[in-house]
């Protein structure tokens, strides 16, 4: 049996910074991305 996926949650105080990192220079791609609202975030 194999893994099909790896999924990870991590904590950045800068996600801009860590997205380039995963992004390029890792070479990741991002499955998936998801914006803030204005009044804090959190889920609807």
């Amino acid at each position: 049996m194999s893994a099909l996926q790896l999924r990870l949650v991590l904590e950045s105080d800068d996600i801009d910074a860590a997205l380039a990192f995963y992004r390029d220079t890792l070479g990741l791609p991002v499955q998936e991305a998801y914006e803030r609202r204005a009044r804090g975030g959190g889920c609807p």
